[in-house]
């Protein structure tokens, strides 16, 4: 494993910035401005006929090249709503579309909330007697079995959607599937002033406030207390609430319209005292939480920042009254990147934009991200000093004093605990792991290359990474340490994701340059090449896990045993993409396209960004 290369990779470090954003020389990070690539029409779908994979002829491809279908498109974010009568008819506009409903059955109570799901392809209605409805990819974890102590008044689902709470006019909470009970106010032996009028979770879906009509707030779990209407006299009973995108803040609606907004949840205005033909029966933000709709019990419609008016009820004469308003929790899809002039740029899917943090990249390397708790990331990069740093948007930018090897990347997990681990190869050659303490493992990597970490549910991690010498994936972690004995293509990275108890699955490119995995879910080896120099990104996918990856073609492919897939979008020769999977079993893959832009995932699907990206790099999303 090449023990004579290890030294302590810091005590070789090279000179670091003091400032990051001073002008200086080569050897410094600077602060650049942004500079954008004319956009071009990029998509190149490969002809199947000229396709030749290794191992497979182009009949074959023919065969199989529809035997698996991206879920992406069941993702349904962006302008959009959703809106409910107390019958159980649902009303769809923009992008929510209609999955079915309830009008015209007769109920044993009537629909007094809806919660829908993250990729917005489904929805949960509830009625007053605890009944719950599902539709379209919404499943159904139960019902109260029993006749609650006060009726059911809301819904809220969990970030993942694998699980709902229900909560009645008490503050008595029914918590379902994946859902966790974090307490009640009968729980706590506390009677609210006035009766419960809605709930919503907190962005972990570790707890979730609850709110009454005369806006007191009650916070369990994680969902931190930023302030109520409790004890204020109001000119009208408040009748729902909604949470920001982050959790860090949240917003509550009075039939009269007032607003009242609490922590980051910003005011966007209110409808004139008076003027409400009927009254306000529900509030929703808009993807980026730039803005919110208001629903009337006639289902007309008020929009407020950047919400956009897509239609309402107002002029339909409806059989019930609306009693809310619904959108998807949208699911924050984070895309680091090194532009074309060499800085760190961040894409984020909920509003669209993409930030220049003017933070100077080695030229030729890649950044690594990971999400962190409240719908935030923390970003690993290779400064242009050769310096290992990290940023976050609640920590900044910090210089952890590391010195890594030229052209390598490194990789960044979330443990358990919530706190980030990094592995990376140092200026020696070595594979370093850092988080609240630097390890030198003392092994040996193969020069230019750079490894795979994961965090893994006991805790601890998993990395993999090329080792020095037989280029072998080698295995550095709790649960395995040593040479797996699989033969990579020199110069390339494998990829590793945890997919049972036991541990992880890696993927990468083998000796023939074809793709390859391995580990509890058995070796795969398909047969089909892939572009040399290009390394693949595995995610679990299900039960199984899926690759996605450079084919020898040019083009994205994906695979997950039995099947594969050509996409069809031409990438950029000698990158990687970046796979991410969503709790429903969706996911979607960044990567860098033939003409040099960024294309990420957006809204639940990708879409060309426009940003130029440096040549030979790829990007890195969280999930």
């Amino acid at each position: 494993m090449g023990e004579s290369r290890v030294t302590s990779a810091r005590s070789v470090a090279g000179p670091l910035l003091s400032s990051l954003r001073s002008m200086n020389t080569d050897n410094q990070m600077v602060h650049r401005s942004r500079f954008r690539r004319p956009s071009v029409l990029m998509v190149v779908l490969a002809l199947l006929g000229a396709l030749v994979l290794v191992g497979l002829t182009s009949n074959q491809l023919s065969r199989h090249a529809s035997s698996i279908t991206s879920a992406r498109s069941d993702y349904n974010f962006g302008q959009g709503y959703r809106l409910v009568g107390s019958d159980g008819g649902v009303y769809s506009f923009g992008t929510q579309a209609s999955d079915g409903s309830l009008g015209g059955d007769t109920l044993p109570a009537p629909i007094v909330g809806m919660a829908t799901t993250p990729s917005g392809g489904g929805y949960w209605l509830v009625g007053s007697g605890g009944a719950i409805y599902a539709f379209g990819n919404a499943t159904s974890y139960g019902s109260l079995g029993f006749t609650p102590a006060k009726p059911i008044v809301g819904i809220a689902s969990t970030p993942d959607g694998g699980g709902y709470w229900m909560v009645g006019a008490d503050g008595g909470v029914y918590a379902f599937g994946n859902a966790t009970f974090y307490n009640s106010l009968p729980g706590e032996s506390i009677t609210p002033n006035k009766p419960i009028v809605g709930i919503a979770a907190s962005a972990n879906g570790a707890g979730y406030w609850l709110v009454g009509a005369d806006g007191a707030i009650y916070s369990f779990g994680s969902a931190t207390y930023y302030g109520s209407m409790g004890g204020t006299t109001l000119n009208a009973p408040i009748t729902a609430m909604a949470s920001t995108r982050d959790g860090l803040g949240y917003w509550m609606v009075g039939s009269d319209g007032g607003i009242f907004s609490f922590g980051d949840a910003a005011y966007f205005g209110s409808p004139a005292s008076g003027s409400l033909p009927e009254p306000i029966e529900g509030i929703a933000p808009s993807p980026d939480g730039g803005g919110y709709w208001l629903t009337g019990s006639d289902g007309g419609i008020l929009q407020y920042g950047d919400a956009q008016f897509l239609g309402g009820m107002a002029s339909n004469t409806l059989n019930k009254p609306v009693v809310g308003i619904s959108v998807p929790t949208v699911l924050l899809t984070y895309t680091a990147f090194e532009s074309s002039t060499n800085t760190l740029e961040i894409y984020a899917s909920a509003t669209g934009k993409t930030t220049n943090l003017g933070y100077g990249m080695m030229p030729g390397t890649s950044p690594s991200i990971t999400a962190l708790p409240g719908n935030s990331y923390e970003v690993a990069f290779q400064a242009n000093t050769g310096g290992l740093y990290t940023y976050s948007p609640a920590g900044g930018l910090t210089n952890l004093s590391f010195g890594m090897a030229t052209t390598t990347s490194p990789s960044i997990t979330l443990l358990s605990n919530n706190q980030a681990e990094i592995a990376a190869q140092s200026n020696a050659g070595v594979l370093w792991t850092l988080g609240s303490s630097q390890t030198n493992t003392g092994l040996g990597m193969e020069t230019g290359t750079s490894p795979s970490i994961v965090g893994l549910t006991t805790g601890s991690y998993e990395v993999s990474f090329a080792s020095y010498g037989p280029d072998d994936v080698y295995d550095y972690g709790t649960t395995y340490t040593g040479n797996t004995g699989l033969a990579m293509e020199p110069g390339t990275n494998p990829s590793t994701v945890q997919v049972t108890s036991g541990c992880c699955q890696v993927a990468f490119a083998n000796t023939s340059v074809d793709v390859e995995a391995a580990g509890p879910l058995g070796t795969q080896t398909p047969g089909l090449g892939m572009e040399s120099g290009s390394s693949p990104s595995l995610i679990r996918y299900g039960s199984a896990s899926l690759i996605a990856f450079e084919a020898n073609t040019g083009v994205l492919w994906t695979y997950s045993s039995p099947n594969f897939t050509n996409l069809g979008y031409g990438m950029e020769g000698h990158t990687s993409p970046s796979a991410v999977s969503y709790p429903d079993g969706s996911y979607t893959i960044a990567f860098q396209a033939n003409t040099g832009t960024l294309w990420a995932p957006s809204m639940g699907t990708d879409i060309n960004t426009g940003d130029a990206m440096n040549t030979a790099t790829s990007p890195s999303s969280t999930d």
